[in-house]
C-alpha cells in the first residue's frame, strides 16, 4: 500500500477512451493508405509510362529538349499524385495537369525521343525544340504562382457573389423544352436520325453540306448556318439535361430522395427528364460528334452526378479520367468516317508519334518558327478570338484561327494551345500574365466549389464542372473555334440563373450557417422549390 487513492471508472468511461483512439489508427491507416496511393500513382506517371512510351533508344536522353520534356512529364506527374493525397474537389486544376501531362509532356518526350512529328515534313533546331518546351514549362509554373496569388485576394466576397446567384427551375424547364424541339427540329430537316448514327462525317455534312472534292468542312467559306445548325443541336438539349440533374442533386441533398419538389421532381419533371436523356443520345452521341465534344458531355454529367467531392471518390475520378485519356481517347475517335470501323491497336508511343491529335508540342515550335518569320500578332488574334461572330460583310480582314495561320500546312485542323496563342501574341511576357490570372482564375473556382454547399443550387456547384470537363478546349485551342463553341454555355447558364432575394432573417440566420431566402422554406408562405423565382424558397447555406 502506498496510501495513493484511487479513482473509481465510470461505467463506460473506457469504451469511451478507446472509441476515440480507434478513430485516430483509423485516421492514421487512411492517411498512410493515401501516401501510398499517391506514391504509386506518381511512380506509373512518372517512370513507367515514360519509359513505354520511349521504347529502346536511350540516345535522345543526351539532348537538353529531351530532359526537359522528361522534366514537364514529371512537373505534372507531382501535382497530379499532389492532388491525389489531398483528395480536395480541385475539379479545374486537376483537368489542366491532365492535359499537360499528356498533350505536352508525355507527347512531346515521345515525340523527341523517336524524333518524329506528327504533322510530316517539319523539322525543327534544338534551339527551337527547348525554346518551346521552356515556354511550356514556364505557363506551368506562372499557372501555380497564380494559385498562390488568389489566395492572397479577399475571396469570401467574390465567393458570397457566386454563391447568391441560383439556377432557377422554370428557365430550365423552358430550356428543356426549347433544347429538345431544337434538336429534333434540326435533324429532321437536314436528313433525319440516321445521319446521326452514320459516321460524325455524314453527321456534319448533313448540317455544313457536303463540301467540294478535297476540301475540308473546316475549310468552307462559309461555315456560319452549318455552326449555329451545330450548336442548335447539341447544346440546348445537353445543358438543358445536366441543370436539371443539378438542380435534382440539390433537392435531394436537401429533402431527401423521396420528397416532391416543384419544377425539380414530381411526375411532369420526370417525363421531361427521360425525353431530355433519350434526344441527348440522338444529339450528344459518340458518333456523330468530336470525341472531345462527347467527353466534355460524359465527362460533366459525370462530375455532378458522382459527387466528387468526397475524397474517395475524387481519388477514383483522377484515376479514371488518367486512364480514359492513355487508353480510350486514342480511339474514341474510331466513327470519323464509318461507324462498320475496325479498331487498328497501336501502341501509346505510336499515337503519341503518329497522330496529328497530338500534335500541341509540334505547333508550340510551329508558333516560335512564325514569330522569328513575321513577328508578333500583338493581340489580333485574341480580337478575333473575342470577336467571332462578327461576319465578314463588316469585317472583311477578319484573322483566321491561329493553329491554321502557323501550322504551315492544309492536310490537317490544326490546334494552338493558350501556350502558342500567348507567344505568338507577345512572347513569354503574355504566357506569364496569361497563365498567372488562369491559374488565380483556376484557384478561385476550385475553392468555391470546395466550399459550396450541395442543398443549393447555386451557379458555382454547375460552373465548375462544366469548365472542368471543357477545360481540354480551351487549354488545346485554336483560341478563335474555341469561343464560338463554348460561349453559347456561358451564355445560357447566365439566363438560367437568377440573384436569390434573401430576407431580413436570412441576414439574422447566417451566424449559424443557415439563411433561408425569398420568404422562407418552412414558413407558412414558402413552397416546396428549389432555384424557383417569386413567391417560392431556395435554401441557402451561407458559409464563410
Amino acid at each position: 500500500m502506498t496510501g495513493e487513492r484511487s479513482t473509481p471508472t465510470a461505467p463506460g468511461s473506457a469504451a469511451r477512451t478507446a472509441r476515440p483512439r480507434a478513430a485516430t489508427r483509423g485516421r492514421h491507416a487512411g492517411a498512410i493508405g493515401n501516401w501510398v496511393g499517391a506514391t504509386i500513382l506518381l511512380i506509373f506517371l512518372a517512370l513507367i509510362v515514360p519509359v513505354a512510351v520511349m521504347g529502346q533508344n536511350f540516345g535522345p536522353l543526351g539532348r537538353l529538349s529531351t530532359l526537359l520534356a522528361l522534366l514537364l512529364t514529371w512537373y505534372a506527374s507531382a501535382r497530379l499524385a499532389g492532388h491525389y493525397h489531398s483528395g480536395r474537389p480541385h475539379l479545374v486544376q486537376i483537368t489542366f495537369w491532365a492535359f499537360v501531362y499528356l498533350f505536352l509532356g508525355l507527347a512531346s518526350f515521345a515525340q523527341l525521343t523517336a524524333d518524329t512529328f506528327p504533322i510530316p515534313g517539319q523539322f525543327f533546331e534544338e534551339e527551337i525544340r527547348v525554346q518551346a518546351l521552356a515556354g511550356v514549362l514556364l505557363g506551368c509554373l506562372a499557372f501555380d504562382a497564380g494559385r498562390f496569388v488568389a489566395l492572397s485576394i479577399r475571396r469570401h466576397r467574390i465567393r458570397e457573389r457566386l454563391e447568391h446567384r441560383v439556377i432557377d427551375a422554370r428557365r430550365v424547364w423552358f430550356l428543356g423544352v426549347i433544347g429538345m424541339v431544337c434538336t429534333m427540329g434540326v435533324v429532321m430537316t437536314t436528313g433525319g436520325l440516321g445521319t446521326r448514327f452514320r459516321s460524325r462525317q455524314a453527321a456534319e455534312e448533313a448540317l455544313f453540306g457536303i463540301p467540294p472534292w478535297g476540301v475540308r468542312i473546316d475549310q468552307l467559306d462559309d461555315k456560319t448556318m452549318g455552326l449555329i445548325k451545330t450548336s442548335l443541336t447539341w447544346l440546348p438539349v445537353f445543358l438543358g439535361l445536366i441543370l436539371l440533374l443539378f438542380l435534382r442533386q440539390s433537392a435531394t441533398a436537401r429533402f431527401g430522395d423521396r420528397r416532391q419538389v416543384r419544377w425539380v421532381r414530381n411526375p411532369a419533371t420526370t417525363w421531361l427528364l427521360w425525353g431530355l436523356i433519350l434526344v441527348n443520345v440522338v444529339a450528344n452521341n459518340p458518333i456523330a460528334n468530336p470525341r472531345i465534344r462527347f467527353g466534355g458531355v460524359a465527362f460533366a454529367i459525370a462530375l455532378v452526378m458522382m459527387h466528387v467531392e468526397r475524397p474517395r471518390r475524387l481519388r477514383s475520378f483522377l484515376v479514371a479520367l488518367l486512364l480514359l485519356v492513355l487508353i480510350v481517347f486514342p480511339y474514341a475517335d474510331l466513327f470519323r468516317y464509318d461507324v462498320q470501323q475496325t479498331i487498328k491497336i497501336a501502341t501509346l508511343q505510336d499515337q503519341l508519334v503518329e497522330s496529328p491529335d497530338y500534335a500541341m508540342f509540334q505547333q508550340e515550335m510551329n508558333g516560335i518558327v512564325h514569330v522569328r518569320e513575321h513577328g508578333f500578332t500583338k493581340g489580333r488574334q485574341t480580337l478575333g478570338a473575342v470577336l467571332p461572330f462578327v461576319p465578314k460583310s463588316i469585317w472583311a480582314n477578319q484573322p483566321e484561327a491561329t493553329g491554321d495561320l502557323i501550322s504551315r500546312t492544309d492536310g490537317i485542323n490544326a490546334s494552338s494551345t493558350l501556350w502558342t496563342e500567348a507567344n505568338v501574341e507577345a512572347g513569354w511576357p503574355a504566357i506569364i500574365v496569361v497563365f498567372v490570372l488562369y491559374g488565380v482564375i483556376s484557384m478561385l473556382a476550385d475553392e468555391s466549389y470546395e466550399r459550396w454547399s450541395r442543398s443549393r443550387p447555386s451557379i458555382i456547384g454547375i460552373a465548375v464542372p462544366l469548365f472542368a470537363a471543357f477545360q481540354f478546349f480551351v487549354l488545346r485551342g485554336s483560341l478563335l473555334p474555341v469561343v464560338g463553341d463554348l460561349a453559347p454555355i456561358v451564355v445560357i447558364v447566365a439566363l438560367c440563373s437568377r440573384r436569390s432575394r434573401r430576407t431580413a432573417a436570412a441576414s439574422s440566420s447566417e451566424g449559424s450557417g443557415v439563411a433561408v431566402a425569398d420568404g422562407g422554406m418552412n414558413g407558412g408562405n414558402g413552397t416546396q422549390a428549389v432555384g424557383a423565382a417569386g413567391a417560392r424558397s431556395t435554401v441557402v447555406n451561407a458559409r464563410p
